[in-house]
């Protein structure tokens, strides 16, 4: 880190002290030797970003990774390819000058996540721990970072997540200083915290080593030159640093490197691995299930709307499921991620529709979306708002997201027609006037529509009913409403399929005739719809 410190303040209890470090000796001296809370790590980099808010935006423009650079130039243009630690973009806007397009950028700090937007408007970006990476198994093809992994306190963790988000046969391009030169560096210059913000340095030997742990076989790249960063650091009359810039590296061995980029190679040990069927919960909607035949129309039909929302645009389907409403967006769409807070569904997600240039899947909350400010220009929550404890604040982290112009598409059961089939699963449901009420706290533009059934829909509904009535007629005293919600929601869920299962062998041809053209999506009184979808413009 190359970083004027003449006189400054500690970046942990704020006292003024003369010195070349980041934090005061009193502080050193108090986690050296100890492990560090997560929290007072955490509070050390936002401060950080504080004291210095341009410093992780621009370091790469004078510590150019040179040699990773000249590497990755060789592989296809098409490549996915995930950024960690992306700063204020200079990689990115390195890579996009080379002709790589399908970039994912990362990053934590604030200052970092506004300079990328700027810098690299064009990228996905992602709010994420490198230490726990919110994206499906084998989701890209190459992943990068430079001057990042030093800074990790479990640097396992970290490259056993590059493992799990790389496709068989992936490459993971490193650049992180040399252990064994950047010590006698830090001791030179008395640079008494490096323990702090750099616990994770690596050897040549300890780099091949950790990562060969986790099945990548690595190689050192060489360096040509050294970069303005390190020319910045060296010790010595000043004169003498333009001879040393002019002096190539690649013939020194790699212990005596300041730095080390490699290259790591995933291993491909996929053969031969076997899929698992995908869980039925109750309410997610699985296209293979003859008996969910009916419910993943009606839900592919508020799917096939929001496609003509999403020409050209960045989307986010938030509660993706099982999957197939992202990879039908990802069609006229640029880009679409699909989010669950379920690792299965995401898993199960990625190995069905693959990982393309239009579509990936990543493990988040609806309630945090890991997506910078207006990073995006569509978001898509099909059946999810009736699950959540807290809908007013989901709706703010929408809108949050959302660039200028961008919408929101939601559906959710209308509470006036689905009132008679209590669902365990849900928190809250809403009639078209409090779904009004409870958009319009975020949104000012609210185009409220209803998903009707036709009379083929209204039929099989009415069958379905009369199936619930009868079941309903054994607990005459309501003493389901007595059970607790943990142990009703088992028991829902297997009801549920078998009444759909005597329901479809009893009506196969009106199963078989209903379409999504039988749901069609209309505004104006919606009262009797069977779902509402509502559009909220920014």
């Amino acid at each position: 880190m190359v970083v004027d410190r003449s006189r400054r303040r500690c970046l942990l209890c704020g006292q003024t002290f003369e010195g070349r470090t980041f934090l005061c000796s009193t502080c050193s001296d108090r986690y050296r030797g100890r492990e560090i809370p997560p929290e007072v790590r955490k509070a050390f980099y936002e401060a950080l970003d504080r004291e210095y808010p341009t410093r992780s935006n621009t370091y790469g423009a004078y510590n150019e990774p040179t040699a990773l650079l000249a590497d990755l130039t060789t592989l296809p243009r098409d490549s996915r390819i995930l950024e960690l630690g992306a700063g204020g973009g200079f990689l990115a806007t390195r890579l996009a000058e080379r002709g790589f397009e399908r970039l994912t950028l990362s990053d934590l700090t604030a200052t970092s996540l506004a300079a990328l937007r700027v810098n690299a408007p064009h990228a996905l970006l992602v709010g994420a721990d490198a230490e726990r990476l919110p994206f499906a198994d084998a989701t890209f093809d190459v992943v990068v970072s430079s001057d990042v992994i030093e800074h990790l306190p479990d640097v396992e963790a970290h490259v056993a997540e590059v493992a799990r988000v790389l496709a068989p046969g992936g490459r993971y391009y490193l650049k992180t200083p040399n252990r064994l030169t950047a010590d006698a560096y830090y001791r030179l210059r008395g640079l008494h915290d490096a323990y702090f913000w750099h616990p994770s340095m690596l050897s040549p030997g300890e780099l091949r080593a950790t990562f060969g742990r986790h099945g990548f076989a690595v190689r050192i790249l060489a360096q040509p030159r050294l970069t303005g960063a390190q020319i910045a650091k060296l010790p010595g009359p000043k004169g003498l640093r333009p001879l040393a810039a002019r002096l190539p590296l690649g013939w020194l061995p790699a212990p005596l490197r300041p730095h080390l980029e490699a290259v790591a190679v995933k291993r491909d040990t996929t053969e031969g691995r076997a899929t698992m069927g995908m869980r039925f919960t109750g309410e997610r909607v699985i296209p293979e299930l003859p008996e969910l035949r009916v419910t993943y129309l009606q839900s592919l039909a508020a799917y096939e709307h929001a496609a003509g929302l999403a020409d050209g645009k960045r989307v986010v389907d938030a509660g993706c499921g099982e999957g197939y409403g992202a990879a039908l967006l990802a069609g006229p769409a640029t880009l679409v991620v699909g989010l669950d807070r379920d690792p299965e569904a995401v898993a199960w997600a990625a190995g069905k529709y693959g990982a393309t240039d239009r579509l990936a899947f990543v493990a988040g909350d609806v309630a945090a979306l890991p997506i910078a400010d207006g990073a995006v220009d569509l978001v898509c929550c099909f059946q999810v708002l009736e699950h959540l404890p807290d809908p007013l604040a989901f709706l703010r982290e929408v809108r949050r997201t959302l660039a200028p112009g961008g919408a929101l598409a939601l559906t959710t059961p209308n509470l006036l027609v689905a009132g008679a089939r209590p669902n365990p699963h849900h928190v809250q449901d809403f009639s078209p006037a409090a779904l009004g009420v409870l958009l319009r706290q975020v949104f000012d533009d609210v185009e409220l529509l209803g998903v009707f059934g036709s009379d083929a829909v209204g039929a099989y509904r009415a069958k379905n009913d009369g199936v619930v009535r009868m079941i309903t007629r054994l607990d005459p005293l309501g003493l389901h409403k007595r059970i607790p919600t943990r142990v009703l929601e088992p028991i829902h869920v297997g009801l549920t399929r078998v009444v759909r299962r005597l329901l479809n062998r009893g009506n196969r041809d009106l199963v078989a005739e209903i379409t999504t053209a039988d749901f069609p999506i209309r505004g104006g009184d919606v009262d009797g719809a069977i779902d509402l979808l509502a559009v909220c413009r920014v």
